[in-house]
C-alpha cells in the first residue's frame, strides 16, 4: 500500500468498538459478544394413571452462543451489516446480511434482516432486559430474520417500515422464496423523545403464507427457559396466518416500562383459530442510568454506565420485572371431540412472571440474574372423568427457574 493510501486509512477504538476507515469510501465497525448460561429448573405437572410423568428437574451451565458483527458504509449512499453466530450445539448460522441504501428520511434494505419486527422482537438480544424474550415474541416467531426487501421512511418523531420476505438465509438458495412468503409492516410514533424522557407508541401487521408443503406451528417453553421441552404446543396446523400487534414504551430517568399485545389468526383445516398474548415489562436503574432510544428504528439501545467499573464506579445496576401471558386455546384445539385426532392433546394457556437484577459493569457487558415462575393450563387436552369432561391433569402444571446469563462483548 502506498504512503498516500496509508494516510487515507485509519483505525481506532471508539468506546468499546474497533473502527476502520478508508478515505470516505469505506468504513467497518467490529463487535462481538459471547453468552454463557447457568440455570436451575424445576417443572411439576399433574399425574394420570398409565401416562408418563411430565415433571422435569435439571440444572446446567453451558455456552449459549457467540456472535460477531461487522457493519459500516460503502461510499456515501450505502451501508451494510453482517452478523454471524455460533450456537453452543456447534451450529453456525447467519443472522443479518444486508445492504442498506440510505438518504435523509429514507432507508431501503436488501438481504437478510429483521427491520420490521415488533419492539421486543427487533430489540437486539444484546440489550433486552431478560435472558429471553417474551412468550408472544417466541411463540409467534416475531424476532426472525429472513431474506427480503424492506423500506423505512422516518421523520423527527416517527417511522414507518414495511417489507416483503421469504425464508431464512440459512436455507438452500432454491428455498429462499419457495418455503414461505410474507408481508410485514410497523409504524411507531414518539411524541416525547429527549435525553430524560421517552414516550413511544407502535403498531404492527404481519401476513404469512407457507409456499411449500409445510405448516406453521406455535409452541412455547417455560418463561426464561431457552432450551428443552416445549410444554405448550399446537403442532403443525396452519398454512397461513395474520398477526396484529400494538406496543407502548415509556421511560423517564432511571424508570422504564413497555407493553405489547399480539393477536394471531391462523387459517387451518378446521377453520380459523385465534391466539393472543401480551407482556408488561419494567426496569429501574438503581445507579441512575436512562435507557436510550432510536426514533429512526423505534427501538431501545445499549445502556452506557454513568460510572463504569474501573473508572471510578461499579457500573450500572437495574432491577427488572415482567408479566407474560400466552393463549393458544381456541376452536377444537384441545377438545376430546376434535375431528383432527392429533389436535385433542394440543393447545392451552401459559402465564407467569419474571424478576431479576442486571449488572452492567461496562458498556456491552451484562450479567443478568433472574427468577421466573410459569403456570400451564389445559396443555394436554381433555379426559372423561365420572361422565364429566375435565382438563387432563397432565396439562396443568408449574415451573420455576433461576437463571444467570453472562454476556461479554465489545
Amino acid at each position: 500500500m502506498s504512503s498516500n493510501a496509508m494516510a487515507q486509512a485509519s483505525f481506532k477504538i471508539e468506546g468499546t468498538t474497533p473502527k476502520f476507515k478508508y478515505n470516505n469510501s469505506f468504513s467497518a465497525n467490529f463487535s462481538a459478544r459471547a453468552l454463557y448460561d447457568y440455570y436451575d429448573f424445576d417443572a411439576d405437572f399433574g399425574e394420570l394413571t398409565g401416562s408418563p410423568s411430565r415433571d422435569e428437574n435439571k440444572n446446567d451451565a453451558l455456552f449459549k452462543r457467540a456472535i460477531w458483527t461487522m457493519d459500516g458504509k460503502i461510499g456515501t449512499k450505502l451501508k451494510y451489516k453482517l452478523e454471524h453466530q455460533y450456537e453452543g450445539d456447534a451450529k453456525a448460522s447467519w443472522d443479518d446480511a444486508y445492504i442498506e441504501y440510505y438518504q435523509p428520511g429514507l432507508s431501503i434494505y436488501i438481504g437478510s434482516n429483521h427491520q420490521v419486527n415488533s419492539l421486543d422482537g427487533q430489540n437486539s438480544s444484546a440489550i433486552i432486559q431478560f435472558s429471553n424474550r417474551s412468550l408472544i415474541t417466541n411463540a409467534f416467531a416475531m424476532s426472525a430474520r429472513n431474506i427480503g426487501i424492506a423500506m423505512r421512511k422516518y421523520g423527527k418523531n416517527w417511522q414507518l417500515s414495511a417489507g416483503i420476505y421469504g425464508g431464512s438465509i440459512n436455507l438452500p438458495m432454491n428455498r429462499y422464496f419457495s418455503s414461505q412468503r410474507y408481508f410485514q409492516m410497523r409504524t411507531t410514533y414518539a411524541p416525547i423523545n429527549n435525553k430524560n424522557e421517552i414516550l413511544h407508541f407502535g403498531a404492527s401487521l404481519r401476513l404469512r403464507n407457507r409456499a411449500d408443503e409445510g405448516l406453521y406451528s406455535y409452541s412455547s417453553r417455560p418463561i426464561q427457559m431457552a432450551i428443552g421441552t416445549q410444554f405448550l404446543q399446537t403442532g403443525s396446523i396452519s398454512k397461513s396466518d395474520t398477526t396484529i400487534g400494538g406496543e407502548i414504551f415509556y421511560a423517564k430517568g432511571p424508570f422504564s416500562t413497555q407493553f405489547e399485545k399480539q393477536n394471531l389468526s391462523a387459517r387451518t383445516l378446521d377453520g380459523n383459530l385465534n391466539f393472543h398474548g401480551a407482556y408488561w415489562e419494567n426496569s429501574y436503574f438503581l445507579t441512575g442510568e436512562t435507557r436510550t432510544y432510536s426514533v429512526v428504528r423505534g427501538i431501545s439501545d445499549y445502556v452506557k454506565p454513568i460510572h463504569p467499573l474501573g473508572k471510578g464506579g461499579y457500573g450500572a445496576v437495574s432491577i427488572v420485572s415482567r408479566l407474560d401471558y400466552l393463549d393458544l386455546q381456541d376452536g377444537n384445539l384441545g377438545k376430546i371431540s376434535a375431528p383432527i385426532t392429533n389436535w385433542r392433546n394440543r393447545g392451552g394457556i401459559e402465564y407467569g412472571y419474571s424478576i431479576g437484577i442486571n449488572w452492567h459493569p461496562v458498556e456491552r457487558v451484562i450479567i443478568r440474574t433472574s427468577y421466573a415462575n410459569t403456570k400451564f393450563k389445559a396443555t394436554r387436552g381433555q379426559i372423561l372423568q365420572s361422565s364429566n369432561l375435565i382438563d387432563s391433569p397432565l396439562g396443568n402444571g408449574e415451573s420455576k427457574i433461576f437463571n444467570i446469563r453472562t454476556q461479554m462483548g465489545f
